[in-house]
């Protein structure tokens, strides 16, 4: 999962400017500043690759009060980073969605 992918500090558009198309990520992380369709209008212009990849967020809090304040919700069978990957596809009954 590439993270703070809508910002220029840290994330993987604002060092290379896209995401490069053999690179294998499961999912794009957002920081709290945007909601996932304010990240998806910021991605489209980065090309087709971007816009297909699942949104996640999580607090990333780097002060107390700021734990907590975003997530993702991850509906499993079991707590496997298989069972995470099949959420972020949808496949066998797995789901997911953001707290915005």
């Amino acid at each position: 999962i590439a993270s703070h992918v809508d910002r220029e500090s840290f994330g993987i558009i604002g060092h290379l400017g896209f995401i490069p198309e053999g690179l294998r990520l499961d999912a794009l992380e957002l920081s709290g500043r945007v909601s996932a369709d304010e990240a998806r209008a910021i991605l489209a212009p980065r090309g087709q690759r971007s816009r297909d990849l699942p949104l996640v967020t999580f607090s990333d809090a780097h002060y107390p009060e700021d734990v907590g304040k975003r997530w993702t919700t991850f509906l499993l069978d079991d707590v496997r980073v298989e069972e995470i990957r099949s959420a972020l596809v949808g496949g066998e009954g797995r789901s997911y969605f953001l707290a915005e």
